[in-house]
C-alpha cells in the first residue's frame, strides 16, 4: 500500500455508520453461520507457506452477536480451525465481536465481507446468503429456482447451507437437483422462465437419481423449447421429441456425456456452448427421424427448420 491516495477522493462515501464492536474471547467450538466449506488443503497451505502458524498473518475471525445474547461465527472459519489446529488445549479464540439486529443482518455482513474483497468466494455461496439476507433480487430467483425443482448449495450438507426448491419436479420422493447460479441465470436471461421450467422438468425425468444438473445443457434445451413453438404441447412433436432425447440417454447415459455429445454435434464454439447444444440436438433430431420416421422431413423443416438455420448462421459467423 502507499502513504498517498491515487485518484480523486471528492466522491468517496466518509460518513461512518453506527455500530458496537469489541475485541473478545470467545469459544473455539462457536457455531458457523452457514459458511464455506472449510478445507484441509487450504489449512495445510497457509501454514505451509507461512512456515507454521504466526500472528503476524492471522487475523481475528468475526463473530455475530444477536440481542438474545447468542452469537455466530460469520467471517473467519478457516481462521478458526488453523487456531484450533495449532492450539489445541485452548477453548477459547481471540475474536472481534460485532452486536447485530438479526441473522438476515450477519448475512449481510458475510456478502458485504468478501462478495468484492476475496475472489475465492463463489458465486453460489455469495447467492445462498444473499437469500438468506433477504436481498430482493435473489428472493426472486429463488422462487425461479423452487419453480424449476432446483437449488443452489454451498455443498457444506449444513442446515440452511441450501436455497431454492424442496423438493424436484417429480415430488417429495425426488431430491431437488443443484444448479449454478450463474448458469441458471444465464438460461433464464437468454431465454425465458418457462423455457427454462420445461427443460429443468425434462431433464430431471430422464435423471431422476443425479444430484445435479448441467447448466450449459438446461440453457441450450430451454433455447430449443423457447423456439420451437409448441414443442412441449404439440401431440404430433412431443413424443418423438421425448423419444429422441430418451434414446440419446440410453446410448450415452450420463447428463455430462449426453451434453457434450450435443455440443460437439453444433460445432464447440467457445462462448456459445449453449447455442451450440442447442443446434445439436436439432441436427441430431433430425438425423434420428431417418431411422425412426417419427415426423416426416417436411414435418421436421416446418417447425425447426428457421431456427435451426438462425443458429447455424449465428454460430458460422463465430
Amino acid at each position: 500500500m502507499s502513504n498517498q491516495i491515487f485518484g480523486n477522493v471528492k466522491n468517496i462515501p466518509t460518513q461512518t455508520l453506527p455500530h458496537s464492536a469489541t475485541e473478545e474471547e470467545v469459544s473455539v467450538d462457536i457455531p458457523s453461520l452457514v459458511n464455506r466449506k472449510t478445507k484441509a488443503a487450504t489449512l495445510k497451505s497457509y501454514l505451509s507457506e507461512a512456515g507454521g502458524f504466526s500472528m503476524h498473518l492471522w487475523n481475528r475471525p468475526k463473530i455475530g452477536r444477536l440481542p438474545s445474547g447468542e452469537m455466530f461465527l460469520y467471517d473467519g472459519d478457516h481462521r478458526r480451525h488453523l487456531y484450533k489446529l495449532t492450539h489445541p488445549d485452548a477453548t477459547k479464540l481471540p475474536a472481534v465481536v460485532v452486536d447485530v439486529s438479526s441473522k438476515e443482518e450477519i448475512h449481510k455482513l458475510f456478502v458485504l465481507e468478501n462478495k468484492k474483497n476475496r475472489k475465492t468466494l463463489s458465486a453460489n455461496e455469495v447467492f445462498v446468503h444473499e437469500v438468506r439476507s433477504g436481498a430482493a433480487d435473489s428472493l426472486a430467483t429463488e422462487g425461479h429456482l423452487k419453480r424449476c425443482g432446483l437449488t443452489v448449495s454451498l455443498g457444506t450438507g449444513e442446515a440452511g447451507s441450501v436455497v431454492g426448491a424442496s423438493s424436484g419436479y417429480l415430488g417429495q420422493h425426488q431430491k431437488p437437483m443443484e444448479v449454478t447460479i450463474n448458469g441458471f441465470k444465464k438460461a433464464v436471461v437468454d431465454t425465458n422462465l418457462n423455457s427454462v421450467i420445461t427443460a429443468a422438468q425434462r431433464l430431471q425425468i430422464m435423471w431422476q437419481n443425479d444430484h445435479k444438473i448441467q447448466a450449459e445443457f438446461l440453457g441450450g434445451l430451454a433455447r430449443v423449447y423457447k423456439n420451437i413453438h409448441d414443442l412441449n404441447i404439440n401431440k404430433t412433436l412431443k413424443s418423438p421429441f421425448i423419444n429422441f432425447l430418451n434414446d440419446r440417454k440410453t446410448g450415452l447415459k450420463g447428463m455430462n456425456e449426453v451434453a457434450a455429445y450435443f455440443k460437439s454435434k453444433g460445432g464447440t464454439k467457445v462462448n456459445y456452448i449453449e447455442d451450440c447444444i442447442a443446434l445439436g440436438i436439432m441436427d441430431s433430431f433430425k438425423e434420428d427421424l431417418k431411422y425412426t420416421k417419427a415426423l416426416s422431413p417436411k414435418t421436421w423443416k416446418k417447425y425447426f427448420g428457421v431456427y435451426r438455420n438462425q443458429l447455424k448462421d449465428k454460430l458460422d459467423r463465430v
